[in-house]
C-alpha cells in the first residue's frame, strides 16, 4: 500500500468492510508516523469497544505501550483507565480490570496528579473487597485515606475510606486488628471519633464479638435509615454478618 495521509488512511480502514486483521495490519506498517499510529490506535479503540471489546483492549494496549516509551505517562494512565473500564464493564474481568486500574493509579501518582490516583487506588481497594481480597482493598483504601487528611478538597471524604477500610477489616474476622485499626484511624483524624461511621464500625465490631447477629443487623438498619448504604458496603456487609451465621464463637 502507497503512503498516504495517516488520517486519510485511517478513514479507509475504518470502513466496516475493512477485516480486523487487515485493519490491525494497516496500523502497525502503513501508519510510519508513531504519534499518528498510536492516534489511529486509540480511534480504533473506540470502534472496536461497541462490538469487540476484547481486539478493543489489545489494540488499546497497543496504543499505550507506545505512550509509555515516550514518558508520556499521563497519557498512558488516561487510556490505561479506559482499559480497565472495558475490562471491569464490557469484559466483566475483574482481575484484569483491578490490575489496570493500580496501573493506571501508579502512572498518575507519578505524574503528581493525586486526585486522579486516589480515584484509582479506590477502584482497585472496592474490586480487591468484592473479590475477597480484603488485606489489599484495606492497603488501598487506608493509602487513600492517609493522602487525603490534610487536603482540604479531600478531607470530607476519609471518614469513608476509614469505614471502608473497617469494614474491609471485619471481613478478614480478625477483631484484634479491627479494633486496632479503628483506634489507629482516630490517631489519624481525631474527628473521626465523633463520627457516624466510627460509631456503626464501633458497634458493628461489638455485635460480632458477642456473635450478636440481631444487634449487628439493628445497627446497621439506623444507619441506612439516614445514611444509605451503596450496593457494595451492602455486599460487604453480607459477607460479615455470613460469618456471623456461619462461625458463632469463631471470631477472636
Amino acid at each position: 500500500m502507497a503512503s498516504q495521509d495517516p488520517r486519510v488512511l485511517l478513514q479507509k480502514i475504518r470502513k466496516p468492510e475493512w477485516p480486523l486483521k487487515k485493519r490491525q495490519r494497516v496500523y502497525t506498517t502503513n501508519l510510519n508516523e508513531p504519534d499518528d499510529a498510536a492516534n489511529a490506535l486509540t480511534e480504533a479503540f473506540k470502534v472496536y469497544r461497541k462490538t469487540d471489546p476484547e481486539d478493543a483492549a489489545r489494540v488499546l494496549q497497543s496504543a499505550i505501550s507506545h505512550y509509555i516509551s515516550k514518558g508520556n505517562f499521563r497519557r498512558a494512565a488516561t487510556h490505561q483507565q479506559n482499559l480497565a473500564e472495558v475490562y471491569e464493564v464490557e469484559i466483566g474481568d475483574e482481575t484484569r480490570a483491578m490490575e489496570a486500574y493500580e496501573k493506571a493509579a501508579e502512572w498518575f501518582e507519578g505524574d503528581n496528579a493525586e486526585a486522579l490516583a486516589n480515584k484509582h487506588f479506590l477502584k482497585v481497594a472496592d474490586l480487591a473487597a468484592l473479590k475477597g481480597d480484603y488485606y489489599k482493598a484495606i492497603e488501598n483504601f487506608e493509602k487513600v485515606a492517609k493522602s487525603s487528611i490534610n487536603n482540604h478538597l479531600m478531607k470530607w471524604s476519609v471518614k469513608d475510606y476509614f469505614l471502608k477500610a473497617g469494614m474491609c477489616h471485619l471481613a478478614t474476622k480478625d477483631l484484634v486488628a479491627t479494633n486496632r485499626a479503628l483506634q489507629s484511624y482516630v490517631d489519624l483524624d481525631n474527628t473521626f471519633l465523633s463520627t457516624r461511621e466510627y460509631q456503626l464500625l464501633a458497634d458493628l465490631t461489638q455485635a460480632v464479638e458477642q456473635g450478636d447477629q440481631e444487634a449487628f443487623s439493628d445497627k446497621l438498619f439506623q444507619y441506612d435509615q439516614l445514611s444509605k448504604l451503596d450496593k457494595w458496603k451492602t455486599a460487604i456487609f453480607l459477607r460479615v454478618k455470613d460469618n456471623i451465621e456461619e462461625t458463632g464463637e469463631d471470631f477472636s
